[in-house]
């Protein structure tokens, strides 16, 4: 079965209402291109010497290079398909590179040998994809637990500082017992109280 690793991008099209997939797999030196709606398939091969003068005037030099053009193409939604009988012309445009290839419809035995290919492979690096997920969810959780105060949000980590700080004053030193006089001021520390009024005194004056 061919691997999906060896698949260069897969791009997903839509031509009158129906969705299609374009993916690009290497091939004794040469690159072929195939678009499939899950029913029929299309394809076409670019040859060592086609993929070489393609290189050039894309200003690649590897052929991943080469393939990531396809996926900027696509992605920036510069590619368009064309339906025509047994024939699909894929319009491929990226910066200054403008290219078109002509695709021909496969026989049923080969759709169904490419399709089931695909298929298994897409099942095959989903499943690395949840692995390597899971791996790092679990690497995470690891660390977190590891260190208790790095779950806790700032907001937490910030009241808590104030609460400690205010248990054990600057530094976490004890806070000193201020000491008041007798008679002394609870409000002004360090001013004695005055003493209520009492009323006038007559004989006083």
């Amino acid at each position: 079965m061919t691997q999906l690793a060896s698949f260069g991008p897969l791009c997903p099209l839509t031509h009158g209402g129906q969705q299609y997939l374009c993916y690009i797999c290497p091939k004794d030196g040469a690159l072929k291109i195939y678009v499939t709606n899950a029913i029929d398939l299309w394809s076409a091969e670019i040859t060592k010497e086609a993929l070489e003068e393609q290189k050039y005037l894309t200003g690649v030099l590897s052929t991943e290079d080469y393939c990531s053009k396809f996926r900027e193409a696509f992605d920036h939604g510069t590619t368009s398909l064309l339906l025509q009988d047994s024939r699909a012309s894929l319009s491929i445009k990226e910066d200054t590179w403008t290219t078109t290839f002509d695709l021909f419809k496969q026989p049923v035995s080969e759709t169904k040998a490419q399709v089931q290919s695909l298929l298994f492979s897409l099942v095959e690096r989903a499943n690395s994809l949840e692995k390597r997920l899971q791996a790092a969810e679990g690497a995470a959780a690891l660390a977190a637990s590891g260190s208790p105060d790095k779950s806790l949000s700032k907001t937490q980590r910030l009241l808590m500082s104030g609460l400690d700080g205010r248990k054990g004053g600057r530094g976490g030193l004890p806070t000193a017992t201020v000491r008041r006089l007798p008679g002394e001021s609870l409000i002004n520390p360090g001013f004695k109280r005055k003493k209520a009024a009492t009323g006038v005194d007559f004989e006083e004056a």
